[in-house]
């Protein structure tokens, strides 16, 4: 049975166990640094910043940005990130989960979410197809990966 993961949002209380968090050397060029994610929360203040935790052990993070597009509501899936003590036991797939999750009880309801990485980045393109998306293309440099949600929340 996989571990049980919670999406806490970040606080003084919590802040210091999130400043530990960090990716491999050579990822580094992959993601922002968690405190760019959280310059990010704080200019844009529609966006939901949280840590994730299982077990009470912080393992990641996530920030995600809700908006309308000609897509209906979408969330955008800004950073989706797993500390590098915890990378190759399928956390960065229960964390991608656990947010779709979350985001398909949002309201107003979403329509669809989007994700985006650089287009070499072929282990986080093969994690966002294998749970859904969609490739759509180049946006700003990054390959934008959709997904169509509105059937989670029927099917649910």
């Amino acid at each position: 049975m996989p571990p049980t993961m919670e999406l806490v949002p970040i606080s003084p209380a919590n802040y210091e166990l999130a400043m530990n968090l960090t990716v491999r050397p050579d990822q580094e060029y992959l993601v922002a640094s968690l405190q760019e994610s959280l310059a990010d929360a704080y200019v844009y203040p529609e966006s939901l910043f949280r840590l994730a935790f299982v077990q009470d052990e912080p393992v990641g993070y996530l920030l995600l940005s809700p908006f309308d597009s000609e897509r209906g509501r979408t969330v955008n899936i800004v950073r989706l990130v797993i500390d590098q003590r915890f990378q190759g036991g399928g956390l960065g797939r229960l964390l991608l989960q656990t947010a779709l999750d979350w985001i398909a009880t949002f309201e107003p309801a979403v329509d669809s979410v989007r994700i985006s990485t650089l287009p070499g980045n072929s282990v986080a393109i093969k994690l966002y197809e294998s749970a859904g998306f969609v490739r759509a293309g180049l946006e700003q440099g990054e390959l934008a990966l959709y997904m169509d949600i509105g059937h989670r929340k029927s099917s649910e």
